[in-house]
């Protein structure tokens, strides 16, 4: 959904990940040392994705086209 990847070593070989489907491992690889330069902007891109599109999950929710479940 976002189209933020990362290069991810996985069964031997690197591929690109969007990193929602990351693993938490994977993911907390990536928080270490000279990787954390790495994941920021992409962390940031995230960010600015969601708080792009709350409005629009707020304004269908409030029209009862979406639900929100387990707060």
């Amino acid at each position: 959904m976002t189209g933020a990847y990362l290069r991810v070593k996985r069964d031997g070989e690197y591929k690109p990940i969007e990193i929602e489907y990351l693993t938490d491992a994977e993911r907390a690889l990536k928080f270490h040392g000279k990787e954390a330069d790495e994941v920021l902007p992409w962390l940031h891109l995230l960010c600015r994705k969601i708080a792009e599109i709350e409005p629009l999950l707020t304004e269908l929710e409030n029209d009862g086209i979406l639900e929100r479940r387990g707060e």
